[in-house]
């Protein structure tokens, strides 16, 4: 029994000696520590845990460690700012976990624009003049005012026909009040038509899929009877295009051909086109000897061609 009561009082005096350690070492009178106790609970990045801390000297250890929950925070979106003229808008995300809060997804001031606009000033076709309309910002204090033009609605009342002739088409012709504005429609073809073969070809221009545009221009092939008139007129135009070029063989053998009436419009004159029409006299150009100089030939005709400022002598 006294060896038993010999230990305990040692036991004691150790865990006494222990809890005054902190104390002796920095030099301080000798006391029991009394500790206030903070509990910091665990979030997205940090773990928990008690933190003591001795109200007589500052002598501070932590226990009861509780490990973080997930590494990350879970963010929810809990309020959004919408911009106006003066001021960008953002979102506040707070996490369910933790309660971090950040902001972030900016944007830009932007004007409360009407999805209306109001007419200020309308169109007028017969002065050529177009309309104004205007949309104001509806924040206080903002003077910003939106400008579109509104151009001026054309009306093609006025329609004259003209009739078709055996180089021209015939079409109706609408013509606005303004005189700036007309387009033709209702083509007819004309009375020389029957006889050729047309292939209507476009020429783009531009870069493809962007502002890409093109024109039509025709070529004469061929022919659809067996025998042609003796003065054979080459039309103008197809259906509102130019005939602009005159096919490889397009005439080869056609005897009874004796004079071709060929127009400004057409640019190139390719090969064998009037090859074997042994009945063939002269051409009839519509242009003038330079404008026939500058046209495209894909062999030499050993005629005469009549221009309009005079005649140009073809070499046999």
């Amino acid at each position: 029994m006294k060896r038993l009561l010999t230990v305990l009082l040692v036991a004691t005096l150790i865990l006494a000696a222990a809890s005054l350690t902190a104390c002796l070492t920095q030099g301080e009178t000798v006391h029991t520590h009394s500790f206030d106790v903070k509990t910091v609970d665990p979030n997205c990045w940090d773990e928990g845990y008690d933190e003591h801390t001795c109200t007589e000297c500052g002598y501070v250890f932590r226990d009861n460690i509780v490990a973080n929950t997930s590494k990350y925070h879970v963010l929810e979106a809990k309020e959004v700012v919408k911009p106006d003229c003066k001021n960008i808008g953002y979102t506040v995300y707070e996490c369910s976990v933790c309660g971090y809060t950040e902001t972030n997804d900016y944007t830009t001031t932007v004007h409360n624009l009407p999805d209306e606009w109001e007419l200020i000033e309308p169109s007028t076709c017969e002065k050529g003049a177009l309309g104004l309309y205007i949309r104001a910002c509806q924040n206080e204090g903002c003077d910003y005012v939106q400008q579109k033009a509104d151009e001026a609605p054309h009306k093609c009342d006025f329609v004259y026909t003209v009739e078709p002739t055996y180089s021209h088409s015939g079409y109706d012709r609408h013509i606005c009040g303004c005189g700036k504005t007309s387009y033709n429609d209702n083509f007819k073809p004309s009375l020389g038509e029957s006889y050729f073969v047309f292939d209507v070809h476009q020429s783009w221009t531009g870069v493809p899929d962007t502002n890409a545009s093109y024109t039509e221009y025709v070529t004469i092939s061929g022919h659809n009877t067996k025998e042609l008139p003796s003065k054979l007129i080459i039309p103008e135009d197809y259906k509102g295009n130019e005939v602009t070029t005159i096919g490889v063989n397009a005439f080869i053998n056609c005897t009874s051909i004796k004079t071709v009436t060929i127009p400004v419009t057409v640019t190139e004159i390719r090969a064998n086109a009037f090859a074997y029409c042994t009945g063939l006299e002269k051409l009839i150009y519509r242009g003038t000897k330079a404008e026939w100089e500058k046209v495209v030939k894909g062999e030499d005709f050993g005629l005469t061609v009549e221009c309009s400022d005079g005649i140009v002598e073809v070499k046999q």
